[in-house]
């Protein structure tokens, strides 16, 4: 299964990405500290995560040097497609676009886990299970 294989593809990637005389650690996994509190503060960065189980990020010495499609480069690669589908593609028109991000969404709900948090449509269903049936008021 191809969404298996992801973090080898991508943590092979990282550590032959970049300077070899890089000063920041070349991988970083986020499963344990989550990604804003791996990543040193005002640095750019390349992340990618696999579900709710962490994923990778790598810290970008040279900006000149790291492409913008490199992530979608791997994932090319994955799929076993050239990577000119990404590096020559051009845009939809914005109708189009808009489509394509609704149909996304709907398909994407189902395993969309932001709406469990505050704000999210499904966090008072989460904080009543919490609760033991009750949804908690908050403190003011």
């Amino acid at each position: 299964d191809t969404f298996l294989d992801a973090p080898i593809f991508f943590k092979k990637a990282i550590l032959e990405s970049d300077e070899q005389w890089s000063v920041n650690k070349k991988l970083i996994n986020t499963i344990e500290k989550g990604l804003w509190r791996s990543v040193p503060k005002n640095f750019p960065f390349f992340s990618v995560e696999f579900g709710d189980g962490g994923g990778f990020a790598h810290v970008i010495e040279d900006r000149d040097m790291f492409r913008q499609d490199w992530g979608k480069e791997i994932l090319c690669g994955m799929l076993g497609e050239p990577a000119q589908i990404v590096l020559r593609a051009k845009r939809a028109p914005p109708h189009i676009e808009e489509d394509r991000v609704t149909r996304f969404k709907a398909m994407w709900r189902p395993f969309d886990w932001t709406r469990r948090l505050k704000g999210g449509d499904l966090y008072e269903k989460m904080q009543k299970k919490k609760k033991g049936g009750k949804i908690a008021e908050s403190k003011k």
